[in-house]
């Protein structure tokens, strides 16, 4: 594919920031949906828009891999491996995928919706305890969030005082603040690497990665010891028990599984997955909130035509609620959290729109020029839900393969029907009970997030009023 000429040593690292999508993005409207760039010596390729749909969409088996990232090779524990978004394609990584979708399968709706309406129900009394004053929204809901992850993996919620849970939600917050863009500064010359903001930050979130290591692994054990396979309580039982299930319907699965630390992969995976990306997409949420008040106008009137005032929202309740499913995509589509996916690797030789990709490619997904595309969008760049209403005020997700907030693929998000009841029963439960207020002679949210692992808003504080007809 075509792209900008390299430079000697840093290949196109001078043409890109540490907002690489929206690098690539500049790059795109001179070398096309597919082009070429080097970062140092290291060749990518780049998809845009509809490039995206073809690759992931219709070849999705030819770019399920994943390449080694710099943060992967840094971090990860030798002794128990990536975790399951950081493995390669191969029958290690389909095995796990598979006890994934299993362990998930344990919660059904009903006692998924009993965990996560516990928790909101506790996140609305601390709000309520706020005053009105401003607060920052987004501690509280990585709080939230995280609590309710704990309780899927480990069978129970914690005090949100105890100083382990505090540890834990620390933990995850910190991790996914790092920029692993600058990790590939570190490809190109390995002698800066001492002096990089990134490395002080990795040695930081390596240690914190072993203290969570602990505390899990601690936890792991407890279960082994306790486990019954007629009585699943968690993840981590049901983690167990589908471990169990795969070396007695496959003997050879074992040499993927080894000893006990290996399921901790597994437990990290739908650790990570279940509480910063939900936690982001609150606090977006919020923003946009402040930024467009009759939205919350229409949301608080649709809710109380619905579900009423005073009965907590059911799942089964969703398709009945139209303008918050609208509003949720919208707030995906206008903040996209990881805008640019993580990297995907060709698994072969492949054609995509023409051009020959040879195998062991590394290609970004760039999700944020799809989702900003003036040819699939009107006005991408503007806050409006009714795009994803039809004429009788229907949600409708759009087809096709032009929306993609959990990725496409063998490498689609594990955790998105967990994110989606989770963002449905928080955001349908606050604005049951809440009106989302600036505070009081303060800028609006910036709209322009900071990016981490995850694309975050900039800190902001809002002012939580309980709603003046109740």
């Amino acid at each position: 594919p075509p792209g900008p000429r390299p430079l000697p040593l840093i290949g196109n690292l001078n043409l890109l920031s540490n907002q690489m999508h929206l690098d690539f993005a500049a790059l795109e409207k001179t070398y096309g949906k597919i082009f070429r760039v080097y970062l140092a010596h290291k060749p990518i390729i780049v998809l845009s828009g509809d490039a995206i749909k073809e690759a992931l969409v219709r070849q999705p088996r030819n770019f399920a891999g994943r390449p080694l990232l710099p943060i992967t090779e840094e971090i990860v524990d030798k002794r128990w491996g990536p975790a399951l978004f950081a493995m390669d394609y191969g029958e290690r990584w389909r095995i796990f995928r598979k006890l994934g979708h299993s362990t998930i399968k344990v919660y059904g709706e009903d006692r998924l919706q009993e965990v996560i309406n516990e928790e909101v129900s506790e996140l609305c009394k601390r709000l309520e305890e706020s005053d009105e004053k401003p607060i920052d929204i987004t501690k509280q809901f990585g709080t939230a969030v995280t609590n309710v992850i704990c309780t899927k993996i480990f069978g129970n919620r914690y005090d949100i005082n105890d100083p382990e849970f505090q540890r834990l939600y620390y933990i995850n917050d910190k991790s996914t603040r790092l920029n692993i863009g600058e990790g590939w500064l570190k490809e190109a010359f390995p002698f800066l690497k001492p002096f990089l903001p990134y490395s002080q930050q990795v040695k930081e979130i390596k240690e914190l990665d072993q203290e969570r290591f602990v505390i899990m692994r601690a936890k792991y054990d407890e279960h082994v010891e306790t486990f019954d396979p007629n009585h699943i309580r968690d993840y981590t039982d049901a983690l167990l028990k589908a471990k169990q299930e795969a070396e007695e319907e496959d003997k050879s699965s074992k040499e993927h599984f080894g000893e006990g630390p290996i399921i901790m992969a597994g437990l990290v995976t739908l650790f990570l997955a279940g509480s910063e990306t939900t936690t982001t997409t609150l606090s977006w949420a919020i923003a946009y909130l402040l930024h467009n008040p009759g939205v919350q106008a229409r949301l608080h009137k649709e809710i109380d035509q619905v579900i009423g005032k005073d009965v907590s929202p059911k799942l089964s309740q969703r398709k009945n609620i139209p303008v918050l499913e609208a509003f949720t995509a919208e707030t995906q589509r206008l903040s996209n959290l990881v805008p640019l996916s993580l990297p995907h690797k060709t698994t072969s030789d492949c054609t995509l729109l023409g051009y020959e990709i040879a195998k062991g490619t590394t290609v970004f997904t760039n999700l944020w020029s799809l989702h900003h595309d003036p040819s699939i969008w009107k006005e991408p760049d503007t806050f409006n839900l009714d795009r994803f209403l039809d004429a009788k005020g229907k949600f409708q997700a759009p087809v096709g393969g032009t929306f993609l907030p959990f990725g496409a693929g063998p490498r689609v998000c594990l955790g998105e029907v967990l994110a989606r009841s989770e963002l449905f029963l928080f955001l349908a439960t606050l604005l049951q009970h809440f009106e989302f207020v600036n505070p009081l002679g303060c800028p609006l949210p910036s709209l322009e997030g900071d990016m981490g692992v995850v694309l975050h808003p900039k800190p902001f504080t809002v002012c939580v009023r309980k709603r003046r007809d109740q």
